[in-house]
């Protein structure tokens, strides 16, 4: 089934249920008061969630703390993001050098895990006018956990703001056994998935549900607003009552692809970052586990967005990594790269920073989720940046392995750093369209060495065409079955050539 056709079917479908649907902050209970002598002013330590239990917390569910920062802190946020353009003043709440806080959680005196505050904004929806509405919250920074272990918990929470001394507060809470069977994490022979708590194994069935709006890959980069994200409450339900369990989502400018509008601020996509964690709400209610992809490949590929191309404004040229972007927005942002081509995003150190700011706020934000089953850097890498070799028409091969290198080193270097500096836990994973001659002989295996690497997705879009039947694609599932079976045994053209394989998971 046409799965584009089927969302649209069901956004024309919404109940007025889901139409009232909204959400109203928890009231924050105050831990702990914190000082800064520079500043001659306090802020708080505060409990969120679980709403109705204080300091009293489930195994594997989300514990949430608000930081409410010194009102000059505030006031230097405010000026940032009310800022114009690369000049703006000010400090930069999603820039990890301008406001790093880290919280420490020890389970009986143990470390247990390090999270990352992140900063928040709370909204209300306007379905009939298709927009968030900003409410009110005087915590503009979060701290999410899940707690592993059951007992009494400490956290620490580190506060270092540019420019001034580094602050510190504290708070307890307790934690009793659940239900939640726990995160998702490579099984005894790194061929399936199994829960962390009960060693059971995972079995996924589902389909993939990537981004709101019907009409996607023809739509503008515009922002979807919360009537699009309706459709897809109504598509997670209806999955789930079909015996689904498992989805995959895919970040694209129009939904929660967050660094888009301006380099280094995600504001204008925090409604959409709000109605997200809706989502993980109603995923969690519902037992569905997501693979959430942080990146789309095609705004790094190096096309022009002119009249007739598949993806109008989704390009190279119209993204804020490219030092030449031809949509800058005025409101704040940076203007420090010195990117020329897609395949610098890959090892530009100034790009590398705010990538690293990009998927920090993504594991800081939703990374407490149990129903994240684990992260993709980045869909179809292998369309972006040149990186398979080109036939020239008289036969010469442009031989593009140097770009491959980048990638590869790009996706080591963003999923170590988000085990070892973000401390996350999940799968990581990236994912490709097609090997030399659209088999499964992939262009560079030396991408499964990565030890950080979990599993590879494969989008294996192999069609009959014979008999055509219009524009109806229908997926062979026996020659797709080849390319399963080569890629799980490393088998290339009748040899196991690459036996590594064997020891990796792969999600087609």
């Amino acid at each position: 089934m046409n799965y584009n056709l089927l969302l649209f079917f069901l956004s024309c479908s919404i109940t007025s249920t889901i139409l009232s649907q909204s959400h109203r902050a928890a009231n924050p209970i105050v831990l702990n008061e914190f000082a800064s002598e520079e500043l001659n002013d306090t802020g708080n330590l505060a409990w969120f969630y679980p709403i109705n239990s204080p300091q009293l917390a489930k195994r594997f569910e989300k514990v949430e703390l608000g930081i409410k920062l010194p009102k000059a802190v505030i006031e230097k946020i405010s000026e940032f993001l009310t800022g114009r353009g690369s000049n703006a003043s000010g400090l930069n709440p999603f820039d990890r050098n301008d406001i790093d806080i880290e919280a420490t959680f020890y389970s009986e005196g143990q470390i247990g895990k390090r999270n990352e505050g992140f900063y928040f904004e709370e909204f209300r929806r306007d379905l009939g006018n298709n927009r968030w509405v900003e409410d009110t919250t005087s915590y503009p920074f979060r701290i999410r956990h899940s707690p592993e272990f059951v007992g009494n918990y400490r956290v620490e929470v580190l506060i270092n703001i540019k420019g001034l001394p580094v602050m510190y507060t504290s708070a307890q809470f307790t934690v009793v056994e659940s239900d939640n069977k726990g995160f998702l994490e490579k099984g005894a022979h790194d061929k399936h998935m199994r829960f962390s708590k009960t060693k059971e194994s995972f079995v996924g069935v589902g389909q993939v549900i990537p981004w709101v709006l019907y009409d996607d890959w023809y739509h503008t980069d515009l922002a979807a607003g919360p009537v699009n994200f309706m459709a897809m409450y109504s598509s997670f339900r209806d999955l789930q009552k079909g015996g689904g369990n498992f989805t995959r989502m895919v970040a694209a400018p129009w939904f929660m692809q967050l660094e888009w509008e301006a380099l280094g601020n995600y504001q204008p996509k925090m409604g959409q970052a709000w109605e997200f964690d809706r989502m993980n709400e109603k995923l969690e209610e519902l037992e569905i586990y997501y693979i959430f992809c942080a990146l789309l490949h095609a705004p790094l590929e190096k096309r022009p967005s002119e009249e007739g191309t598949l993806t109008p404004g989704i390009s190279w040229e119209a993204y804020c990594y490219n030092q030449a972007d031809r949509t800058k927005s005025n409101i704040a942002g940076y203007d420090d790269l010195k990117t020329k081509e897609p395949a610098d995003f890959y090892d530009s150190p100034e790009a590398l920073n705010h990538q690293k700011n990009y998927f920090r706020y993504f594991v800081a934000r939703y990374g407490y989720s149990t129903s994240l089953a684990g992260w993709q850097l980045m869909s179809e890498t292998d369309q972006t940046c040149e990186y398979r070799d080109e036939e020239l028409p008289d036969g010469t091969i442009i031989d593009n392995s140097e770009n491959r290198a980048k990638v590869n080193a790009w996706s080591s270097t963003m999923s170590y750093y988000m085990a070892s500096d973000c401390d996350d836990k999940h799968l990581k994973s990236t994912s490709f369209i097609k090997g030399r001659g659209y088999t499964s002989y992939l262009w560079d295996p030396t991408i499964f060495e990565d030890k950080e690497m979990s599993f590879f997705g494969l989008h294996d879009y192999i069609f009959e065409v014979e008999p055509a039947v219009q524009r109806i694609r229908n997926r062979n599932l026996i020659t797709r079955y080849g390319s399963v079976t080569n890629l799980n045994v490393g088998l290339i053209e009748g040899e196991i050539k690459h036996p590594e394989f064997q020891r990796n998971m792969f999600i087609y």
